[in-house]
């Protein structure tokens, strides 16, 4: 599990806390749900990018980028989160799908 990789002996104070334990272990799955889920979208760069070089497209394509940057920062205003951090994360996913298309 997550949580006892997570945890500290500086986290002894709030370790018997039955309700933190539930909250944290439904943080964990969630984290490990994010990691299937950037896990799926690798999977499909990679055959995106299989298709792209059989094609002879680009790589990077600027307004699709420009796109999807645009819908997530709109997304995550509606969901009540910071756009700035999501536009981070994404342009992050975006430049490792780069690196995953371009082989390095």
């Amino acid at each position: 599990m997550w949580q006892k990789q997570y945890s500290s002996s500086n986290d002894s104070a709030d370790a018997t806390d039955p309700q933190l334990d539930e909250l944290r272990e439904l943080i964990d799955a969630t984290d490990q749900a994010l990691l299937d889920v950037l896990t799926q979208r690798a999977q499909l760069v990679d055959q995106v990018a299989e298709l792209k070089r059989a094609k002879g497209l680009p790589i990077v394509m600027p307004a699709r980028e420009r796109a999807i940057i645009e819908s997530v920062r709109n997304r995550a205003e509606a969901a009540g989160l910071s756009a700035d951090m999501v536009e981070d994360i994404f342009r992050c996913v975006l430049a490792e799908s780069h690196r995953r298309m371009r082989g390095d």
